[in-house]
């Protein structure tokens, strides 16, 4: 079967959740991996690419379309246009959350998981940050090191105006379902009722609990984000949000970085809150 749907938005918003509790839909197949990473794949010649090899095999004779959950798809330069090419009629189901907070739970991860491949954290703030004017396409991805532009492009990913305003130029408003985690954490079963309504399949009848991922270690770094750094943060990202709240009617005034923005949360508390999620490296122990 073709793919009819893709899973992006942001990275660490509860993509690995949604597609779980979608492959419980009996007319839904699954990729044969939860990020199939197809259209950022930067060692494909695009140009005469015939995606021959984008299709799942159907294992079940209700299933009537297939799909793929891979976060980065929305900003990465160039794949909006590549997955028009395939189908133009693709839809795609968008989910977000707090930019700050999510930048963070992005370093929490890497420096967790590829402690020899993270940066510092105040590195990891001037890595592929581009000016929000330049976003969704800043540079080409670097083809000697995408690995690194794909591991260290954190500011760039909480563009979420920019990004969805691309979408929108590319496969049209009506292509897009945006949706905050917030919406699934709070409500999971509405939440997929949503999302198969746009799929334009039946709704599942009995939805399964939502799935948690494991929660994320404190990142071991001598660096703390600092008042400076966030209020930066805040400043860089308030323009875009307004413009993507216009855009996607998604509420985000309970977003600390909006609340930071409006003068309803001072940065001070904004700042203490994210320093939880960061513990210093222990110290060698005396020989």
């Amino acid at each position: 079967m073709r793919v009819g749907y893709v899973v992006s938005g942001s990275q660490k918003a509860g993509t690995t959740s949604l597609a779980l509790l979608l492959r419980h839909h009996p007319h839904l197949a699954p990729a044969p991996v939860k990020e199939w990473h197809y259209f950022d794949d930067e060692s494909r010649r695009w140009a005469e690419h015939d995606f021959a090899d984008y299709s799942v095999p159907r294992t079940d004779p209700r299933q009537v379309m297939a799909g793929d959950a891979t976060p980065l798809y929305l900003w990465w330069p160039q794949a909006l246009e590549r997955m028009h090419r395939y189908d133009p009629a693709l839809r795609h189901i968008v989910l977000v959350r707090d930019p700050i907070e999510r930048l963070v739970s992005q370093w929490q991860m890497i420096s967790n998981r590829w402690p020899a491949e993270a940066v510092s954290w105040a590195r990891f703030l001037t890595r592929f940050a581009p000016d929000p004017a330049e976003v969704p396409q800043p540079q080409r991805p670097p083809r000697t090191n995408v690995h690194a532009f794909r591991m260290h492009s954190g500011v760039v990913r909480g563009y979420y105006g920019a990004q969805l305003r691309h979408g929108i130029e590319v496969f049209g408003r009506e292509a897009f379902l945006v949706l905050d985690m917030r919406e699934l954490i709070a409500d999971h079963v509405a939440t997929v009722h949503r999302v198969t309504d746009h799929l334009g399949l039946p709704r599942l009848d009995d939805v399964p609990s939502l799935p948690h991922g494991m929660k994320g270690k404190p990142a071991l770094s001598p660096d703390r984000p600092t008042v400076e750094q966030i209020a930066g943060l805040v400043e860089r990202y308030a323009p875009d949000l307004e413009l993507f709240a216009e855009l996607s009617g998604v509420d985000v005034s309970a977003w600390s970085t909006c609340a930071v923005a409006d003068g309803r949360l001072s940065v001070e508390e904004f700042t203490a809150r994210l320093t939880t999620r960061f513990a210093a490296p222990a110290h060698a122990a005396a020989p």
